[in-house]
């Protein structure tokens, strides 16, 4: 199982919840499977690639403009799991949001060890 990280800033919860994955991808021996981008482009150009291994991916949505970006290349995320963390609680945000069909979808204000969780279900049956 794969997992994709994008986040365009690289910021303390940033770093904290990247750190918090790489330690569950460590203890499932699947260490080498996390790959992170921080431009939307480098992400497109990985999915557009064929795999027959499934992912999941954790996009990270700073502001607005930025979550635009991440819709799209919406065909692209179709077939993986997503985890989305937007940029507020707002009514338009969230519908936006909610065009990206993820999983699990929560904020960057948020209490981010709820990600850890989803993930780590995510990845059960995966061992």
């Amino acid at each position: 199982m794969r997992v994709l990280f994008y986040a365009s800033k690289n910021d303390d919860t940033v770093n904290h919840l990247r750190k918090m994955i790489e330690s569950i991808l460590k203890e499932r021996k699947l260490d080498n499977n996390l790959k992170t981008y921080q431009a939307i482009e480098s992400l497109s150009r990985t999915l557009q690639i064929p795999e027959d291994e499934p992912a999941i991916a954790v996009l990270i949505a700073h502001d607005r403009h930025e979550l635009f970006k991440i819709c799209s290349i919406r065909y692209l995320l179709r077939d993986l799991r997503l985890i989305l963390i937007l940029p507020d609680e707002q009514d338009e945000t969230i519908s936006i949001g909610h065009l990206l069909r993820p999983r699990f979808l929560t904020y960057i204000d948020s209490n981010l060890e709820a990600v850890v969780d989803v993930l780590t279900k995510m990845l059960g049956g995966y061992d």
